[in-house]
């Protein structure tokens, strides 16, 4: 899959306040989010989004189903997204498949 936004587009816009960059994680998969990884792996600024917590459907049997708009909501204003944030999603090297959540 490619990405929507380039490295290089990244980097140029990582002083942006209006630009936030969301780890999708799993707990359960990686013990430690890439945004605090030894090997400088890390993007400056991110934040770990637990995919258990966060924007699931809190009432249903099964994993990681999708929230209602609510929820969704909710959980945005808590992670302190605004309307006009400029969001990048991206899953960590050691639990590929998690932005896509």
């Amino acid at each position: 899959m490619a990405p929507i936004v380039s490295e290089s587009w990244l980097r140029e816009n990582l002083g942006r306040p209006d630009l936030l960059l969301l780890e999708a994680v799993l707990p359960s998969v990686v013990a430690v989010s890439a945004s605090d990884g030894p090997n400088g792996d890390c993007i400056p600024g991110a934040i770990p989004v637990d995919l258990n917590r966060y924007f699931v459907d809190r009432k249903s049997a099964l994993p990681h189903m999708l929230g209602t708009p609510d929820e969704l909501t909710q959980d945005a204003r808590e992670l302190g997204i605004d309307p006009g944030d400029t969001i990048v999603v991206f899953g960590s090297t050691r639990a590929p498949g998690c932005a896509s959540r």
